[in-house]
């Protein structure tokens, strides 16, 4: 009787798995179809050190009056598309902007990179995006969401979940130590 009990348990272990298997697939009906679960897509993720930019005056740091900006970028989630021999992952992401009181010009301009890691973590991909945020009348802050997609090639035998893709804003090393102190 334990025998068929555990052949019982094994079975329907066995489905359940078959299941969750099935539904990760392309072309699944369960989950939503044509998309990767999650469970697929690289690690999609903004470094913490370079998540966060304060711009100063000049290089200067420490001083509230000498702040140009600062801003911050996040991931809001991500999702994965095959088209042909690669994967298109897109990550939503937001940006906030707040102009400090350096700022006169009522501009702001900053650099986004994404980087993308395979398996033998090498960088297979390094884009930098350009951005100029336009302040109107008053207003300090800004915000926007808006999607970024990266393509990669698919290697045969390499899973797709052992790549990784980062992103953060392009900064000085004084800009980055800055950063590092304050998220102590």
């Amino acid at each position: 009787m334990k025998r068929l009990g555990r052949a019982i348990k094994s079975t329907a272990i066995f489905i359940i798995l078959a299941l969750l298997a099935s539904a990760c697939a392309k072309n699944s009906k369960l989950f939503g179809g044509g998309e990767l679960s999650g469970l697929a897509c690289p690690q999609v993720a903004v470094l913490e050190g370079p998540g966060e930019l304060t711009r100063f005056v000049d290089g200067k740091t420490g001083k509230i009056a000498d702040v140009l900006f600062q801003a911050r970028v996040e991931i809001i989630g991500s999702t994965c598309t095959y088209e042909g021999n690669s994967v298109v992952v897109t990550a939503d992401t937001k940006l906030r902007v707040i102009r400090g009181p350096a700022e006169t010009k009522r501009e702001v301009k900053l650099t986004i990179f994404v980087s993308v890691i395979d398996e033998k973590r090498t960088v297979i991909l390094w884009e930098a995006m350009p951005i100029v945020v336009k302040f109107q009348g008053p207003n300090r802050n800004f915000e926007f969401e808006n999607p970024v997609s990266v393509q990669i090639d698919l290697k045969k035998g390499v899973d797709l979940a052992s790549y990784s893709i980062y992103g953060g804003f392009e900064m000085t090393s004084q800009e980055l130590e800055f950063n590092r102190r304050r998220q102590r």
